[in-house]
């Protein structure tokens, strides 16, 4: 059996995904009945390490709603049992290329092991800041490097895919590296139009250029949902609608 060392990073990477994931309420109106007491208290528990009280309590109420089983829950102890504390996350200087684990030990010489999935590599490799792996550096906290989602849910790439699903059969979509543009296309090939912002001016506008002619249209403020970008499934269908009626009135 192949056991691997717990890594602080990845643990409270996967913590925050599990808790992005699973803090939906249509989520816990299906799954909380079907969980036992045992069950629904460490959820709870992970929802509270992660500082979200409301949703902890939200899976704890439905769960004694709707459960046949449930014994009862004696909410204020569990609700009181974590505490958050405002303690910098820490990147350690060295990572593995493999894995992305900050779990990098030095070994001999110039080289080091990842702890977590045994990879070895050379020091400079693995190295990503300049205190030769025996310290680590806080990870920024200013609104420069915010956590992945925090700015904007969704990339660029999912706008043209709900644009492609509201156009409807004869559509589809695709995405550059890294979502960071989409595109949205006829599979007749009549129309490739790619959908971008606008990075060269000063209010970062909406665009779709067309690939076979190089035209360029500025989408409105008023073509597009008041709310700004999505942030939910809902919000999203919304924006795909909007953009959908958009090409449709370019005529092209």
């Amino acid at each position: 059996m192949i056991t691997t060392t717990p890594d602080y990073v990845l643990t409270v990477r996967a913590v925050a995904r599990l808790v992005g994931e699973w803090n939906r309420a249509s989520t816990s109106k299906v799954i909380a009945s079907e969980l036992t007491c045992e069950e629904v208290e460490p959820l709870a528990a992970v929802f509270l390490a992660a500082g979200d009280k409301d949703s902890a309590t939200a899976w704890i109420a439905e769960h004694v709603a709707t459960s046949s089983e449930c014994r009862g829950h004696d909410e204020e102890p569990l609700m009181s049992t974590t505490t958050v504390v405002d303690t910098p996350t820490v990147v350690h200087a060295l990572t593995c290329t493999r894995c992305g684990s900050n779990g990098v030990q030095p070994a001999v010489r110039e080289w080091v092991n990842c702890t977590n999935c045994k990879h070895g590599m050379s020091l400079s490799e693995a190295m990503t800041c300049d205190c030769d792996g025996y310290d680590c550096v806080p990870r920024p906290t200013d609104h420069h490097a915010p956590e992945p989602g925090e700015a904007y849910t969704y990339p660029l790439c999912d706008y043209a895919y709900a644009t492609a699903r509201s156009l409807g059969a004869g559509w589809e979509a695709d995405s550059c590296h890294l979502g960071a543009w989409g595109l949205i296309l006829s599979l007749d090939g009549r129309v490739a139009l790619r959908l971008y912002v606008d990075g060269t001016g000063d209010t970062g506008d909406l665009m779709l250029q067309d690939r076979h002619t190089g035209a360029e249209y500025v989408v409105p403020g008023e073509c597009t949902p008041a709310g700004g970008a999505a942030s939910t499934p809902d919000e999203m269908r919304e924006w795909g609608n909007a953009l959908a009626l958009f090409v449709l009135a370019l005529g092209l």
